[in-house]
């Protein structure tokens, strides 16, 4: 099983990667820096477990329920137990067992597909009014009822979701 390593120091940091690497059943495919490094790592499928220190910097309920989203196993090392409770972190290692993060069952990557919302087009001719503000008020319903949204303005002439959202073309530019 692949996985990641966010321990931000912690004393067990290096004892713990001597015992992935002496793993038949671990590979450790990525140390991470930081709760942003973790969450990237997580939304590319790298990784099916990530082994953290509770008292990692930033890491907190909603990072671990978008790791446990994306389908990362999050377990915490050598941490104290009303910690990972408050974290939503229900499995706890120890140094020595860590091999155990390999037997749990996984956690599902997405939906299945007959769960997944439909794709939505809202489209009409030039000129037409309106388009862009029902294509916003789909998305916000959509998001609001806990769907992953993606809202994509593909008017190549007039595009004016980035300006109704207040979304700069350097923002845009800054990501990629």
């Amino acid at each position: 099983m692949d996985v990641v390593l966010a321990a931000g120091g912690a004393p067990w940091e290096a004892a713990a990667i001597r015992e992935i690497e002496g793993s038949s059943q671990l590979r450790l495919v990525r140390r991470c820096v930081d709760v942003a490094d973790l969450l990237a790592v997580a939304e590319t499928d790298l990784a099916a477990a990530a082994l953290v220190t509770a008292d990692l910097t930033g890491l907190d309920a909603d990072a671990v329920y978008r790791l446990e989203h994306a389908g990362v196993r999050v377990a915490a090392v050598e941490a104290d137990d009303a910690l990972c409770r408050a974290l939503g972190i229900e499995r706890t290692l120890l140094l020595g067992s860590l091999d155990v993060v390999a037997r749990d069952a996984p956690a599902p990557r997405h939906a299945p597909e007959e769960e997944r919302a439909p794709l939505i087009a809202v489209w009409g001719p030039a000129g037409a009014p309106g388009r862009s503000t029902v294509a916003l008020g789909l998305a916000s319903a959509a998001a609001a009822r806990g769907s992953d949204t993606v809202l994509v303005d593909a008017d190549t002439y007039g595009g004016s979701l980035g300006q109704a959202l207040s979304v700069l073309d350097d923002v845009c530019l800054q990501r990629a």
